[in-house]
């Protein structure tokens, strides 16, 4: 569900992890409190022990490869938006880059220069590219198969996706919606999917569906849709969740429960993020900014815990005059200054706290798979959650933080969450941490 009126765009793809479905919410408690059939990298804090590290019966967990979850994660950015911010293409583009993401996601513009000069620099720093092609259902299908032919001339070794119709279920773009907008949106996504299989050196890019606007969509939408192919013209769901202010995974599971249902293929959330307009009186909830900081990390765990990939909303803020009320101008990692649109611009709290947690996560090189170790997370607090993620060079850490809300979105006020001791126990022994809101990491 995208919060504002730009014409949404793409994202990143973990290429030694797309396994068919992401981790039911029973999965990942029930791992951390018993012993699984099979290994598994994430879990919630158990009861506290009651025996000794030495006698315990350590659960099985194989930990996930740590640069996956580095790769699952990029930021939304507006190529094409030259009379905002974005016009300025080498600070923004060099500001992610400092960041330390893979990626970003943004619209492909055929016969664009600012497109093309995106291109040209995101080769210049080794970024990704993610990118939305088709912006409304009026786009004619000649027009699509142009674009993934200008994509393969252009910038084929850039584009690690390309993703389907932005909420074609909703007016945004429009104005309204078409009674057939099912029937438009299955062959728009069916000309995209043949034009990008048409293109060898396209071969490795990925093909999201269309992300449908969560609270207008239904089952009936998901099901309609699998029953008359699209799941033949995708190889990952696309879709958007905004927490509204709460923790990261706030109605996640219920919200994406009709799609994993209907659409069984790995899910990519190419939008999530928090506003920071706390003068505003509608729409989505905002939060401070330090809070956003605080959600963060924990936005690219809960994501990981489900095999899923997402995509912070977005790189830079707009003008926003008066008093942080316009929830479309304070979607950004940076602000701007004295509501200047040229850079400087002023680094979030957000900023340095998912450029050291990305910086922590990555492993470059190649593919590996951690072994299992005996683990046992242990904690008198039930959302105490955990993700363990494994290096190259064999070392483990283990990710914790309290899944709950640090900010109350409705009444605007700060949440005292309370740090809770949590014991680790591996063959090694035990040892005790404190955990609270903020992800602590803990070296095995």
């Amino acid at each position: 569900m995208s919060p504002n009126n730009h014409a949404a765009m793409p994202q990143a793809d973990m290429p030694h992890a797309d396994m068919p479905g992401g981790l039911s919410r029973r999965h990942v408690v029930m791992a951390g409190v018993a012993a699984a059939s099979s290994p598994v990298w994430s879990g919630v804090a158990g009861p506290g022990l009651t025996e000794s590290a030495e006698a315990a019966t350590l659960p099985s967990v194989k930990p996930k490869w740590s640069h996956l979850a580095y790769e699952s994660f990029g930021v939304n950015s507006m190529p094409n938006h030259i009379r905002t911010a974005y016009q300025y293409r080498r600070q923004w583009m060099q500001s992610l880059d400092g960041l330390g993401v893979r990626y970003f996601r943004g619209m492909w513009g055929r016969g664009s220069n600012s497109t093309y000069d995106t291109a040209a620099l995101a080769r210049e720093m080794g970024l990704k590219w993610g990118m939305t092609v088709i912006p409304t259902l009026s786009m004619s299908d000649d027009a699509i198969r142009a674009s993934i032919a200008d994509i393969s001339a252009r910038a084929a070794s850039t584009c690690i996706y390309v993703e389907g119709v932005n909420e074609p279920n909703y007016p945004r773009q429009l104005g309204y919606v078409p009674t057939n907008w099912r029937q438009l949106t299955l062959q728009k996504q069916r000309v995209l999917w043949q034009a990008v299989r048409s293109h060898g050196n396209l071969a490795h890019v990925k093909v999201l569906s269309p992300s449908l606007q969560m609270v207008k969509a239904t089952a009936s939408d998901y099901e309609w849709f699998a029953r008359n192919g699209l799941l033949n013209y995708m190889s990952h769901c696309g879709t958007h969740l905004y927490p509204g202010g709460h923790y990261p995974d706030h109605t996640m599971d219920s919200r994406l429960a009709p799609m994993r249902k209907y659409w069984p293929k790995p899910v990519w959330v190419t939008e999530t993020g928090y506003n920071n307009a706390l003068a505003t009186t509608g729409g989505h909830k905002p939060v401070p900014e330090d809070v956003a900081a605080i959600y963060g990390p924990s936005t690219i765990l809960e994501a990981v815990d489900r095999n899923y990939q997402t995509v912070w909303f977005e790189a830079l803020d707009d003008p926003d005059a008066g008093a942080k009320d316009e929830i479309e101008a304070n979607l950004g990692m940076w602000a701007l200054q004295s509501n200047r649109q040229a850079p400087p611009w002023r680094a979030k709290p957000v900023v340095p706290v998912l450029k050291a947690f990305l910086a922590e996560l990555r492993d470059p090189g190649a593919a590996y798979s951690p072994r299992a170790i005996g683990l046992k997370v242990s904690s008198s607090a039930s959302d105490v959650r955990w993700t363990a993620l494994g290096k190259r060079d064999g070392s483990v850490r283990l990710y914790l933080r309290r899944a709950r809300d640090c900010w109350d979105p409705q009444a605007r006020v700060r949440l005292r969450v309370p740090a809770v001791a949590t014991t680790i126990t591996t063959a090694q022994g035990s040892r005790t941490v404190s955990v609270g809101s903020q992800v602590v990491t803990v070296r095995l």
